[in-house]
């Protein structure tokens, strides 16, 4: 006996499992490429100790407030892709914002820290 599908289509399915693999490796990128330098960037601009545990927990304490925010903004919304979209580029930005601060020679563990913190709020005020 075939599994129920409910009222989506076999391609619908086979489309929505595709876009699941693709998100899937987006979200492993942007945590390799961004996520897991952030402590190692710490290190290289001689955090305190503090600096380098404030860089780990701080995002994850703020981001876990992004949620609601995404919350309220759905509920004033008729499609999530802007939301997504947004939150997405805001990270991107800031990503680019901590890169020309390094590139310039002006990167500190405060700004660090803050661009951390962004990026996690951001990533999950987007879901």
């Amino acid at each position: 006996m075939a599994a129920r599908r409910g009222h989506l289509s076999e391609d619908a399915v086979k489309r929505g499992m595709r876009l699941s693999v693709v998100e899937g490796v987006a979200f492993a990128m942007m945590v390799g490429l961004s996520e897991a330098f952030f402590l190692a960037d710490a290190i290289r601009l001689s955090a305190t100790r503090l600096e380098q545990a404030l860089v780990v927990t701080v995002p994850l304490f703020v981001g876990a407030f992004g949620p609601l925010l995404g919350v309220v903004l759905l509920a004033r919304m008729r499609s999530r892709k802007p939301l997504v979209g947004c939150t997405a580029l805001a990270q991107a930005l800031g990503l680019a914002g901590l890169s020309i601060a390094t590139y310039a020679g002006v990167s500190s563990p405060l700004l660090l820290i803050v661009a951390a913190t962004l990026h996690g709020f951001f990533g999950q005020s987007g879901g």
